[in-house]
């Protein structure tokens, strides 16, 4: 039978993902591969790149025979502004700030493992405890704020129907916090029974080698996102992120200081 005989019969098999859903992940691929050389080869940030004001791509051109990222929204819609930064600077800044987080991350590592030698605790378990009273302390305030309101509408601070917004705003909060508490007991019952340790993420910064010069599988595995604003600032947003913070909130509740 010929291609011209053919009877297309649109979506007359189920699915297997959804509509919506294949059409986001096109979105994320072309996002992620818009930035391409001549070569076909994606640039060395593509994907990683964005502009503080808009949230928009920056995007890879020539200019008088140097290469800038500009703002996707203004090159294309003549919105927000240029956002321009020169490729090779963005590649040193980009190389002198992991390189020093690096640094960072070795450092964080060796104080874990003194306080883990010295005391007789589980990293992971303390984690999981200190999220536990970060968690009691926020849903204690949210309890305190829907007791507040309620005064507030006796002195006529606020109206009745601001009265029950709030309320619920409060409501929905307190509830949301007892269910992330009750996933992370359920974690730590889990946690109680098993040893060992979930740092696997320090072994993509500490490996005890400075990166000499940046390629594309560098920038994928350590970062996330690189946010540039309009003074031409940098801001990496690094993989794992929460882990660091977590970890230095377990080293400054056991005094001990990390380099800055």
């Amino acid at each position: 039978m010929s291609e011209n005989e053919w009877i297309i019969v649109p979506n007359h098999h189920k699915a297997i993902i959804s509509k919506e859903d294949f059409n986001k992940v096109q979105d994320i691929i072309y996002d992620r591969n818009i930035r391409v050389k001549k070569n076909k080869e994606l640039d060395l940030f593509s994907g990683h790149l964005r502009c503080s004001e808009c949230g928009g791509n920056l995007i890879l051109k020539k200019s008088k025979g140097y290469e800038y990222y500009y703002c996707s929204t203004y090159l294309n819609k003549k919105m927000c502004s240029s956002h321009s930064y020169n490729k090779t600077k963005l590649e040193n800044t980009v190389l002198e700030i992991i390189n020093n987080y690096k640094k960072v991350i070795k450092d964080i590592d060796v104080k874990i493992q003194e306080i883990l030698s010295e005391k007789e605790v589980n990293y992971d378990i303390e984690i999981l405890k200190a999220k536990l009273d970060d968690i009691v302390q926020e849903t204690n305030k949210y309890i305190n704020l829907r007791d507040s309101i309620k005064d507030d509408l006796k002195e006529k601070f606020i109206t009745e129907e601001e009265y029950w917004d709030y309320s619920k705003e409060y409501s929905n909060r307190i509830k949301e916090l007892k269910l992330n508490k009750k996933e992370i007991e359920s974690k730590l019952e889990t946690m109680m029974c098993n040893s060992g340790s979930d740092n696997n993420w320090l072994e993509d910064f500490n490996d005890g080698v400075e990166i000499k010069k940046l390629n594309k599988t560098i920038i994928d595995n350590l970062i996330e996102d690189i946010v540039i604003d309009i003074d031409k600032n940098i801001t990496i947003i690094f993989k794992n992120q929460d882990k660091y913070f977590e970890a230095i909130d377990f080293i400054k509740r056991h005094k001990y200081d990390i380099i800055a």
